[in-house]
C-alpha cells in the first residue's frame, strides 16, 4: 500500500494537470504540444520496426495520457489505428469525443482497460514528466500499460523534450526490460539525439518495445 505522503504528492501532480488543461478549455486554448519527433522521423522508425505502415490498420489502440491530442496521436489515426483515450483530465477528454473519438477520465495508474485487449498502447512524455516522479511510479505505469496489452502489442513512448528524470538512461531501460518488454528500440531523431546530454536533466526515452 502506497504511504500517505507519496500518495499526496501523487494526487498533487494529477490536479496540477487537470487544472492546467481546464484553464486551458476555459480560454479555448486546445492547442497541441508538438512533440519533439517530427512525422517524419516517425515514419521511418515505424518502417523500420514493423516493416510495413499497414501494420496500424484496424488494430486498437489507446492513448495514455492524450490531453488535447498530439502528432503522435494524430499520426496513429492516420496510419488506420482505433484510437482510445485515458486522461485524468475530464476537460481533455470531453474535447476529444467532441472531436469523434472515445475516451476514459481515470488515473493512469489504474487504467479502466481489460487484460491482454490492446493491439498498441501510446504516450507522449508519460514517462518523461512529473506523473513519473520515481522508480515506484514508472514501474507501476508500465505494468499497467503491460497489463492492457495482447501478446506481442506494442508500447510506443514519445517526448517533448528535456524533462528532469530521477532515473537515468540506463535504469529507465532496466525496469522496461524487468517488467517484460522486449524488442525495445530507440525512435532515432535529430532533436532528441541534440538534446539528450544537456546538463541538470537526465535521458528522455523515445522508444517502441513489445510485450
Amino acid at each position: 500500500m502506497m504511504n500517505p505522503e507519496k500518495q499526496q504528492i501523487r494526487n498533487l501532480t494529477d490536479s496540477s494537470w487537470v487544472k492546467e488543461l481546464k484553464d486551458r478549455a476555459e480560454q479555448k486554448n486546445f492547442e497541441e504540444w508538438n512533440d519533439i519527433i517530427q512525422e517524419s522521423d516517425y515514419l521511418k522508425n515505424f518502417e523500420k520496426y514493423f516493416d510495413n505502415l499497414d501494420y496500424f490498420k484496424g488494430k486498437n489502440f489507446l492513448d495514455v495520457g492524450a490531453g488535447f491530442g498530439g502528432s503522435l496521436h494524430k499520426l496513429v489515426k492516420k496510419l488506420g489505428a482505433n484510437l482510445t483515450n485515458v486522461d485524468v483530465s475530464p476537460e481533455a477528454i470531453e474535447f476529444l469525443k467532441q472531436q469523434g473519438e472515445h475516451g476514459h477520465v481515470s488515473t493512469v495508474h489504474a487504467l479502466p482497460i481489460e487484460d491482454n485487449s490492446l493491439d498498441g498502447v501510446i504516450s507522449t512524455n508519460l514517462l518523461n514528466t512529473s506523473v513519473a516522479m520515481d522508480k515506484e511510479d514508472f514501474e507501476n505505469i508500465l505494468k499497467e500499460i503491460y497489463r492492457t496489452l495482447k501478446d506481442q502489442g506494442v508500447f510506443i513512448q514519445s517526448h517533448y523534450g528535456d524533462t528532469q528524470m530521477p532515473l537515468s538512461r540506463e535504469e529507465q531501460q532496466k525496469l522496461i526490460s524487468e517488467i517484460g518488454f522486449k524488442n525495445f528500440e530507440i525512435m532515432e531523431n535529430k532533436r532528441s539525439s541534440e538534446n539528450m546530454h544537456n546538463a541538470g536533466y537526465s535521458d528522455d526515452l523515445a522508444f517502441i518495445a513489445k510485450k
